[in-house]
């Protein structure tokens, strides 16, 4: 029985060291999920919804307060790259912006149209 119990608290010991090992995340790991993070908002930014949006931020905001605790770990080339990936999220963000921007405008230009058009066909009546 208390080679049962010991075998037991070894492999205890042996999950509780894996799952505390992953949970360090080692900044060359920090810096490729960041890059596969952004690359995935590039490729799918305009299907996102303003729902999906807010999830990508709140991620994103994420990835900015673990650079803040890993910097010091990190080496310049990955610190400049963390500053690129940065300047991209940023950028396929405001380009969806613009999308829906433009997206809206158009539907009330062709609405304005639409009512126009309605309008000018009574007064000629």
């Amino acid at each position: 029985m208390i080679k049962e119990l010991t075998n037991k608290s070894c492999i205890a010991g042996v999950m509780l060291l894996l799952l505390l090992l992953s949970c360090q995340q080692k900044p060359r790991n920090y810096v490729g999920g960041f890059e596969r993070f952004v690359v995935q908002i590039e490729q799918n930014a305009s299907s996102y919804t303003s729902q999906d949006w807010e999830n990508n931020d709140v991620k994103f905001e994420d990835y900015l307060e673990r650079f803040n605790g890993q910097k010091a770990k990190l080496t310049t080339e990955e610190k400049k790259k963390i500053g690129e990936l940065t300047a991209r999220y940023y950028k396929a963000r405001v380009k969806s912006v613009q999308n829906t921007v433009m997206n809206e405008l158009n539907d009330w230009a062709d609405f304005i149209e639409g009512f126009t058009n309605e309008i000018i066909g009574e007064i000629e009546n």
